[in-house]
């Protein structure tokens, strides 16, 4: 199944939502994590960064916007330019030398009567990690779209007793993990090797990931209980 018009379909959580009239949906597929230069230059024939796509992306709606506004094209294509760089977070993005593994953007352009949603996700060379960031991604999307969190947590009670109730996780990037964990279980891979890589390199996700896996696990959405259960692993109670 692809997208259409009037529905969304997201593959690795294999989901088809239905969309508002005048919303689209836009899977940008991988991208390869070269060099933050890359939102300045992008060299031919090679994939994309995230940041210089999303940069991209950004950059179009705002000049679509300043088109339907009036403004001349080469004071839009400016202007655009700039916004984008400097007003959308991407300067700083780029100074930060922010590792992102996948970026969902929601743009509704002032003016025009559409709302488009961008997926964005890094291909990681491991096809677990790219499961996992692709489930991550769709949560994201998915719960952009009216009604769609429903459809989600009715699909995955297909694979598992109960659903993921997401309106009891507060944190979005702990709820979009929680698919994350579930993309992965749904495609058999194993859970350890992808929370230890996750703990290596980054341990704050790492933690992250350990938590929507207690989640999935357990059924359990006290932040305190698994604050404790995460401790004693770590010290071997």
């Amino acid at each position: 199944m692809t997208n259409t018009p009037n529905h969304a379909y997201f593959a690795i959580t294999d989901l088809a939502v239905p969309l508002p009239e005048n919303w689209y949906f836009h899977d940008e597929g991988a991208s390869k994590l070269e060099s933050n230069l890359d939102l300045l230059i992008h060299p031919p024939l090679c994939p994309q960064t995230i940041p210089g796509r999303s940069l991209e992306i950004v950059r179009a709606h705002i000049y679509n916007q300043l088109i339907q506004e009036g403004i001349p094209e080469q004071e839009a294509i400016i202007q655009a330019q700039h916004e984008a760089f400097y007003q959308e977070g991407h300067y700083q993005r780029m100074m930060s030398r922010l590792h992102e593994s996948g970026v969902s953007l929601l743009l509704k352009p002032l003016g025009i009567n559409e709302t488009h949603i961008h997926m964005l996700y890094l291909d990681e060379g491991r096809q677990d990690l790219n499961t996992f960031i692709r489930g991550h991604e769709e949560q994201h999307c998915i719960s952009y779209i009216p009604g769609a969190l429903a459809l989600l947590e009715e699909k995955i009670t297909q694979h598992r007793e109960k659903p993921i109730r997401f309106n009891k996780i507060k944190d979005e990037e702990l709820a979009a993990d929680c698919n994350g964990i579930h993309a992965l279980v749904t495609h058999n891979y194993d859970l350890d090797p992808v929370q230890e890589h996750y703990i290596k390199n980054d341990p704050i996700n790492g933690k992250q990931f350990a938590h929507a896996r207690y989640i999935y696990e357990n059924d359990e959405y006290n932040g305190i209980r698994f604050e404790w259960t995460y401790l004693k692993s770590k010290l071997k109670i």
